[in-house]
């Protein structure tokens, strides 16, 4: 959502969790707000990272001491719904983190 009182030349970062990144910003200093990122939590903070699945645990420290809501991974990506009666499992299982 863009604010009125934003500078839309400006890059805006609020609310992120940044792990094993290497350089997390790249545009010119000055030029970007940093507002809430939590950066290079370590690796317990997540259900299997070494799987890929990036899901944090519900007890998480970041969930706990910075108030960070997960997003639910769960219920994004492609659905079954009335136009769609079949997934392409597939494809999808090799998108997705294996636990």
């Amino acid at each position: 959502m863009l604010f009125r009182s934003e500078n839309v030349d400006v890059n805006t970062l609020r609310r992120n969790i940044v792990w094993k990144c290497g350089a997390f910003l790249l545009r010119e200093k000055g030029i970007n707000v940093l507002e809430g990122n939590i950066l290079d939590p370590t690796a317990d903070n997540f259900v299997n990272p070494e799987a890929g699945d990036f899901t944090l645990r519900p007890d998480a420290p970041v969930v706990k001491d910075a108030g960070f809501v997960p997003i639910p991974f769960d219920q994004i990506g492609i659905q079954k719904s009335p136009f769609r009666s079949a997934l392409p499992e597939a494809e999808m299982k090799g998108a997705r983190a294996q636990k």
